[in-house]
């Protein structure tokens, strides 16, 4: 009975450890992810910057 006890303890420690490290591997790939559309985000943001100061330029040189 108490092998018994052992064994299984010892099984579900190394599910507890496997469940961790995937848990572990997930949030690096979400984080990965989430940095990702970040930069992303921030191009397309700083693009859209970029086009408008010379939509504003033009603009501004057309009124000169």
């Amino acid at each position: 009975m108490n092998e018994a006890k052992r064994i299984g303890d010892e099984l579900r420690a190394q599910g507890d450890l496997a469940d961790n490290q995937r848990i572990r591997e997930t949030s690096a790939e979400s984080s990965a992810h989430l940095d990702s559309n970040r930069e992303r985000d921030t191009a397309v943001a700083n693009s859209n910057i970029t086009e408008m100061n010379k939509a504003d330029a033009a603009r501004h040189q057309l009124t000169a």
